[in-house]
């Protein structure tokens, strides 16, 4: 038997042990945050006891307790990492306080026999993320948190289309069985920097013609063909706001005019399963001779990567560039500050006194 007890601003869980009352603190103020601990504790999937709860036990509680502030996207990735990856490497019913400095280089040592710096940093952060959550609920004591360096990353060429790529890319996917898809699924990459989901979840009623915007939002609806729910997140969970270039206008605009009414932009009136359309992409980008491995990939997301940089070459800031974009940090935009220099020396060069 347990129960929640407030002391101050800080809720506990009481318990009985030899007959006798003892607490443990929850080191939360939120009481909707500690009524969840409370189910998780009678459900048996942790020990109120900070030193031996495991990494299986306090895995479950971790994304529970992330999911109202994380894209379902990201908790679903995040899951097969620990599940195919962390657990097995350290163990199901290793204590949390065990995951040390020693055990993080023991994984690197073997992961990077296999797969490149960057994934490592990847699964790493997955699982201080998790240790970080655990002290932050007293479960594990700041004092046993792993310390180390993220492994160095090589960061290759930045590849974007240029304007006859752009053509040669549209020119393929009209001539595709899927070509009505595709041209959207490009253009909305190409010319407004969608990612990848975000192009395949847009929807009409998300697109304002008269004031030339596009809203990328957070939604839950119902798929007008199948009845079933779809819940939609944006990546770095923040909605925004796109003008609309004059050619993607006039496109969607014909668009919405030839199309039969329905729910999503790429997909129209088809019922398109998104692997088709991936699958489709590597067709058309073979068909437009562009290249499909190597430096000079083209994928879906160097569609976005094209938006990005002939913005940041036309002069628009890193600042703008990142709102656009939807970045979570300006850092990451700062990937295209070297297309912005290029920019400036050629304005420059023409500068006469």
């Amino acid at each position: 038997m347990a129960w929640l007890k407030k002391r101050g601003k800080i809720w506990y869980v009481v318990y009985l042990e030899g007959g006798k009352e003892k607490a443990c603190s929850l080191k939360t103020k939120n009481k909707k945050e500690a009524e969840k601990l409370l189910v998780d504790y009678r459900e048996g999937r942790f020990s109120l006891s900070k030193k031996k709860i495991t990494l299986g036990e306090f895995a479950p509680i971790h994304f529970a307790h992330t999911q109202a502030e994380l894209s379902p996207r990201w908790i679903v990735e995040k899951k097969i990492m620990v599940k195919s990856r962390l657990i097995p490497f350290f163990g199901e019913h290793t204590p949390l306080m065990r995951i040390d400095n020693r055990a993080i280089e023991m994984y690197r040592a073997e992961r990077l026999e296999t797969v490149c710096n960057a994934t490592i940093n990847r699964e790493l952060s997955c699982l201080m993320r998790l240790l970080r959550h655990a002290v932050k609920l007293g479960f594990l004591e700041a004092q046993y948190l792993p310390v180390f360096k993220k492994l160095r990353e090589t960061r290759g060429r930045l590849r974007f289309l240029s304007t006859d790529e752009i053509e040669r890319l549209l020119a393929a996917a009209r001539a595709h069985p899927l070509g009505d898809a595709l041209e959207a699924y490009i253009n909305l990459m190409t010319f407004a920097g969608l990612r990848s989901g975000e192009a395949l979840h847009q929807r009409w009623v998300d697109l304002d013609l008269e004031r030339s915007r596009l809203t990328v939002v957070s939604y839950r609806d119902e798929d007008d063909m199948t009845g079933k729910p779809i819940e939609f997140t944006p990546k770095s969970h923040q909605n925004r706001t796109i003008p609309l270039i004059p050619r993607l206008q006039e496109y969607l605009q014909e668009r919405r005019e030839n199309s039969p009414v329905c729910q999503f932009i790429v997909r129209g009136a088809a019922r398109l399963y998104f692997k088709r359309i991936f699958r489709s992409f590597s067709e058309i980008v073979q068909a437009a001779g562009l290249e499909l491995t190597g430096e000079n990939a083209v994928t879906a997301h160097v569609c976005r990567h094209t938006f990005a940089s002939h913005l940041v070459m036309n002069g628009v800031s890193l600042y703008e560039v990142s709102r656009l974009l939807g970045h979570g940090s300006i850092t990451i935009t700062e990937r295209y500050a070297h297309l912005a220099e290029e920019h400036l020396n050629e304005t420059m060069r023409k500068i006469t006194f």
